[in-house]
């Protein structure tokens, strides 16, 4: 009977064993099936980098297990860490600091827009344009939603204020304050 009972437990641990190994080459080899992350991960708040890029990672592997399986339980999952990240990205996005301008031109370049297909978008002359990259002309309210909602990008990083290169605009801070009437005291000729 102890004989039994030995053998009984040498196959238990035996099997387990095979199933820790099959688990270490899985993990080796990252092809960990999403479930067995999903029951051993807990997701908090993200507190650093480090963690940001974890969860980024988990979910991009997500989002592909979800085109393979999906499930509401993993939807639910990535739906969570979605909104973690994208958190996080408020609470540390550098767009506060980037000129809207420069921001501009860097996603035309990204996305392979020319002026002339901005232009197009944003319903404005090839000139009016050229006037707003080249800073004689703030960004309107109407363009900056558009941007937002074009880029999928906050209407907050195209409203920012920068300086104007206009001699007679100069004595505004900012393009926001070209977004109202004024009276520069010029005269017309007649």
């Amino acid at each position: 009977m102890l004989i039994r009972l030995i053998l009984e437990s040498l196959t238990a641990f035996n099997a387990i064993a095979k199933l820790k190994s099959l688990r270490q080459v899985l993990l080796d080899f990252e092809l960990e099936p999403i479930s067995i992350i999903n029951n051993m991960k807990t997701y908090t708040i993200i507190r650093t980098d480090e963690q940001y890029m974890t969860y980024c990672n988990d979910l991009e592997k997500m989002t592909s297990e979800y085109k393979v399986n999906p499930s509401n339980d993993l939807l639910n999952m990535i739906d969570t860490i979605t909104l973690l990240i994208e958190r996080y990205d408020e609470e540390h996005s550098q767009l506060n600091e980037i000129d809207p301008i420069e921001l501009l031109k860097s996603l035309m370049d990204n996305n392979g827009l020319k002026q002339k297909d901005l232009a197009e978008l944003l319903q404005v002359s090839k000139g009016h344009l050229s006037d707003v990259l080249n800073y004689k002309k703030g960004l309107s309210k109407n363009i900056i939603r558009i941007l937002s909602d074009r880029f999928k990008v906050s209407q907050s990083a195209f409203n920012n204020p920068y300086k104007l290169s206009v001699e007679e605009n100069k004595q505004y801070r900012n393009a926001s304050m070209m977004n109202s009437k004024k009276d520069l005291g010029i005269v017309p000729s007649s």
